[in-house]
Formats: C-alpha cells, sequence, structure tokens
C-alpha cells in the first residue's frame, strides 16, 4: 500500500469504469428471483427451483452449490454470501481489467511500464495543463516515489505481476 493511494484509486476508478454498471442489478434481481419466498434467503428448494429455470440441462449440482456459497452453514443463502460467491466467480475479470489498465499505461506495449510512461499516463489522467509533466500527484506523492514502490528491486521496469 505505501505511497500508491492517488494511483490505486485511479487504477480502481479505470476498473470500475470499465465493468457493467448493471451486473449487481443483475444479481440482486437473480437473488430476488430465486427468493421466492420473499424472506431474503434461498433455501436448498428455493435453490433447486431456480436452477430448473437458469440450469434446464441440470448441469449444476446444488449440493454442490449451496456448500459453496453457504458459508455460515446454516442451510440457507443469505443475500451477503450470494453476492459474495458471485463476485468471487467474477474475479477473473478482476484481472482482465487490471490488465487492461496496465496495457494502458504500457505505451510501447514491451509489457513493462517505464517511469516516462507512468509519468506520461498519469499526467494525462490527472489534467495536467497540455504539455506539461506531474511530479506529484494529487496526494502528495511523487510520480517517482509511486515508480520505486511499484517497481521494487527494479528500477528500470514494471512488471504486470509487480503492477497487481
Amino acid at each position: 500500500q505505501g505511497r500508491r493511494g492517488y494511483f490505486e484509486q485511479t487504477i480502481m476508478a479505470y476498473c470500475a469504469a470499465n465493468m457493467n454498471i448493471s451486473d449487481l442489478h443483475q444479481l440482486n434481481e437473480l437473488f430476488h428471483t430465486m427468493d421466492t419466498k420473499h424472506d431474503g434467503r434461498i433455501d436448498k428448494e428455493e435453490l433447486v427451483e431456480g436452477l430448473k429455470r437458469f440450469d434446464p440441462k441440470g448441469e449444476i449440482d446444488p449440493q454442490a452449490l449451496m456448500w459453496a456459497m453457504d458459508t455460515d452453514r446454516n442451510e440457507v443463502i443469505s443475500y451477503t454470501e450470494f453476492i459474495s460467491a458471485a463476485t468471487e466467480l467474477r474475479s477473473s475479470l478482476t484481472d482482465k481489467m487490471l490488465y487492461m489498465a496496465f496495457d494502458m499505461i504500457d505505451l510501447d506495449k514491451d509489457g513493462f511500464l517505464s517511469m516516462p510512461e507512468l509519468r506520461l499516463v498519469l499526467s494525462g489522467i490527472s489534467g495536467a495543463a497540455a504539455g506539461t509533466l506531474l511530479d506529484v500527484l494529487p496526494d502528495g506523492v511523487t510520480v517517482e516515489e509511486l515508480f520505486e514502490e511499484l517497481a521494487g528491486g527494479n528500477q528500470d521496469r514494471v512488471s504486470f505481476e509487480r503492477f497487481r
């Protein structure tokens, strides 16, 4: 974490902007569709019936799904457990979005970030005057400090693994 405050907020904003805003709404609707008793929970019976509508071929094992989603083992899936499980399933999307952000900064497309690339991209994002390169981010961290933290022991470039 250290000096990544503004930078991490910028990257997360980029990822959020590239997510489909209706995802959470769709998950909410799916939960409420499956919650036929309207008690804020999905029991095994509701899960089996819901899966019949969404998985007509019966490829998903309701017992395994219940076990995976019911983290407190009370034999019902709460809204929080449902959203948490759905979010975990989408974690690969987060990696994809982080790679998209990395790729946006990697101007020469060599698979690494350099200090000039980082400075140039952050200058554009922060709204610096045209042709002006940024030295200090809005949170007071210098671009050099941020780059040093991102690069770790390698002072010349930042790999995607370090970026993550």
